[in-house]
Order: C-alpha cells, then structure tokens, then sequence
C-alpha cells in the first residue's frame, strides 16, 4: 500500500509578530535577524563559495558531483540550487581518541555526545527524530541551528556531528522549468515516518504544491525557508512529498486521488513507484560504514580556530548537486516537457547501503541527484 506524507503548513503574518511596542528600526532588525541575514552566535550555516569548495581536503567536504561522462553520447548537464535546507535532528561532540572517544572514520551518534540544550524545545533524538532542525540557507544568508552549546567545542571535542536526516533543495525557473520538478528532497537514513511511510536511505522524491499554495512558492523556492520556521505570510499550504521518480522514463509516482497539485502533472504514472523503479541519491563515499538502523552523521575536525565571535560556521558545497544526460540542448531540467531530458535507465537495481547506485549505464540517458559537501570555516 503506497504511503504519502502530507505537510499542513500555517504560516503567520511578520507584522503581528514584530509590532508590540517596538520602533520601525527595532523591527526592521528583527525581521533580518528571523530570515537569517544577521549573524548568529550559535553554529551557522552558510554556502561556501567556488574556490573554498575546490580547495578543500577534509572528507566530508566532497561533494558527490558526479557525471557519467561524454562517451555515452550524451552532453552532461549539471545544476546547482539556489535554496537548501538541511534536516538535522541531533548535533553531537567527540572526545578526542586519547581520551576515550572513538578513532576517525568510526563516529556514530552512539559514541558521541549531544550538546543539543534539552530546553530549546527540539526533540533531537538521533535518527527517528520527530522534530529535528530545520536549517534554511540561501546565498549570501546564514542559516542557523539554536540551543547547541558549543562552549567545549575544539577544546573537550575536536570533532562536531550533524546527525543529518535529510537535504531538501530548490531549483529556480531558469534552471529546472516544470514546477512540479523544482523541490528535491534526498534521505540520508531509515525510518519510519508520517502513519508508518517508511523512508529509506537513498530515497528521492519531489515536493508537489497542492492547489491551496500560492503559485510564487513555485519560483522563489520559499517553501524552504517555511520548514525552517520563517513566517512568510498569513496563509496556508498543503504539500504532497512522496512523489518518486521513475529511472525508466522520469515519470513521478501518483498522489492521493484526493490531492490537486497547483500545477498539472503531466509526465505522471498512475502506480506507486518502488524502490527497485525509482531514482537513488549519490550518497556520500562514507554511508556504507552506518548499519540499517544507525543514523548518518556529517563529522568534521574542529579546533580553537573553528569558533569565532558569532560561533562556528559550517560551509555547505552545493555545486553541481543535480546532474543529468539530455539531447535536447538547452541546459534546462524539464522532465515534463521534454522527452530528451528523461532518464531511461531500466535495470537500477534496489539501493543498498553497501552498493551504490549512480544509474550511470553508458547507453543510456542518467540521471543523478549528489551529495552536497560540508566544511569548518576557520
């Protein structure tokens, strides 16, 4: 039986929020301060730039922006979103391994320690998390995690780990014109999630706007900056995740008979789509070391060097995170409208944590959501 998760999300106006008693100047730096364009003194996000992300040695700063290559016959086409978010739902230290902590390449949520503050509200748990961070990033913003206490960080720990849940990415008009293609989610773990949906590490699927959304929600990809709790208006949005995609011809797996997408679905297959049938996420070269049921976690070294006055602050590389073969010349993703921009990949295979799955078959059209890199700003 297909399982689909739907978001109800209640959005209120800023205005209420910020006019009690407070001057047009005080308010106006509040709003920046909620939609992340003022530092904040915790552990923040941001994008790193081009020559940052290409100069970096630290594993966990790669990036899976893999092709196939040009033997296929096929030009290789790569995009890089505008809006990311992350989904974290636990931030752990690691003793040092002269003290007790374990060796690098082994950390585990297990054999860290959580510096999440038990009274910021979040209920970080590791992997079944049920309400996690939100981390909102956009270019030229930073996005922020609150209640993590990193008063011990590069001193106790030299190690920082974002249990990661999921990425959730925007692509903007320009770049991928079917709206119903421009939200991406990729999973990092498995679990169980929304009435027993389970969700399986590696899994993609897209957003699908319902009919109660606002059309600009399709263009200005700020839709991720409302699970990252920013306040965008006083209306409601109803959303259908669960959509997968189909390796064989990028068809998307149906919604409930009940739901209307905003936009019309026209490259749509009537079937719930399986795991053998849809499109895999390029996870990272270190997934196979976490067991079925272990979260993943993103390490990386910190030290005294790491923490500035407005925290520390983690660089995300998204280049190139969205690659795919077409024939029709135009650098745009358009699934949809265009047959020479579906993938045709027939025998995938099921993912597994221990085989990946790039969907790279040289005679035929590939297509391939990557990983996207992490590293201290120091």
């Amino acid at each position: 039986m297909r399982r689909f998760s739907t978001f109800l999300l209640t959005l209120f106006t800023m205005s209420q929020f910020l006019s009690c008693g407070k001057s047009k100047d005080d308010d106006t730096l509040s709003m920046f301060m909620l939609l992340g364009f003022m530092p904040f003194s915790g552990l923040n996000f941001q994008f790193a730039s081009s020559s940052r992300a290409s100069t970096s040695s630290h594993p966990a700063a790669a990036s899976r922006s893999e092709g196939d290559g040009t033997g296929d016959g096929f030009p290789d086409v790569f995009l890089t979103p505008s809006v990311m978010s992350l989904v974290v739902c636990d931030v752990v230290g690691f003793l040092p391994e002269s003290e007790g902590g374990p060796a690098p390449g082994t950390e585990t949520f297990e054999n860290g320690v959580s510096i999440v503050d038990p009274s910021s509200g979040v209920y970080a748990n590791g992997r079944d998390c049920v309400m996690g961070f939100h981390v909102a990033i956009r270019e030229g913003e930073l996005g922020y995690i609150y209640g993590a206490d990193l008063s011990e960080m590069g001193t106790t720990y030299d190690r920082i780990g974002l249990v990661l849940k999921s990425v959730n990415v925007f692509f903007p008009p320009e770049k991928v014109s079917d709206p119903n293609r421009r939200y991406w989610q990729a999973y990092y773990s498995n679990y169980y999630a929304y009435d027993n949906w389970f969700i399986e590490r590696g899994l993609v699927t897209h957003t699908v706007l319902l009919d109660s959304c606002p059309a600009e929600l399709a263009s200005n990809g700020a839709l991720v900056d409302i699970m990252a709790g920013a306040t965008m208006g006083d209306w409601s949005c109803q959303t259908s995740e669960s959509p997968r995609i189909a390796v064989a011809d990028g068809k998307m797996g149906a919604l409930y008979e009940s739901q209307t997408p905003l936009f019309p679905m026209q490259h749509t297959q009537s079937a719930y789509l399986s795991s053998n049938d849809a499109v895999s996420f390029n996870l990272p070269a270190d997934i196979s070391r976490f067991g079925y049921d272990q979260a993943y976690v993103v390490v990386l070294p910190v030290s005294t060097l790491s923490k500035k006055p407005n925290g520390i602050t983690i660089e995300v590389i998204r280049e190139n995170m969205l690659f795919f073969d077409s024939d029709d010349g135009d650098q745009v993703f358009s699934p949809e409208s265009s047959s020479g921009d579906r993938p045709d990949v027939t025998d995938a295979g099921a993912y597994s944590s221990t085989s990946e799955r790039n969907l790279k078959d040289s005679s035929r059209r590939n297509l391939i959501l990557n990983a996207p890199g992490f590293q201290i700003q120091e």
